[in-house]
Order: structure tokens, then sequence, then C-alpha cells
């Protein structure tokens, strides 16, 4: 079974559930849809200036240095 987007929330932003509770179902879902999307957004943007970084070292190197820098 799926967690339901409150249980979602929660989780992600570690608050009290009785917040959440104080927004609708359908503000619940388009919260969760809106920190997803950014996540996702900061992570290409992340991925993107990681790779335009990387340009400037040798590309044998590269791949080791990502992983370095990803962690």
């Amino acid at each position: 079974m799926a967690a339901s987007p409150h249980d979602d929330l929660v989780s992600l932003l570690d608050v009290n559930p009785q917040l959440i509770n104080k927004l609708a179902a359908a503000d619940q879902q388009k919260l969760l849809d809106l920190i997803n999307q950014a996540r996702h957004t900061q992570n290409t943007d992340y991925s993107t200036a990681t790779d335009k970084a990387l340009q400037h070292a040798p590309a044998l190197l590269r791949s080791t240095m990502r992983k370095i820098i990803a962690g």
C-alpha cells in the first residue's frame, strides 16, 4: 500500500502530524508535488553545475572526482 500524502509530508518535513492535518487533502498533495518538483529541479541543477565544473578536469579523472564530490 502506498503512503498517503499526509504520511509522506510528515516524513519529509519531520513535523508534528497535527500541523499537516490542518491542510486539506488536496493542499497536502499540492505541497508534496511542489516539494518533489523542487527536489528534482535542484538535483538537475546540481548535476549540470557539477558537469560544468568537471570540464576543467582531465577526462580520465572526471568519473573519480564526480564520485568524490557526490559522496
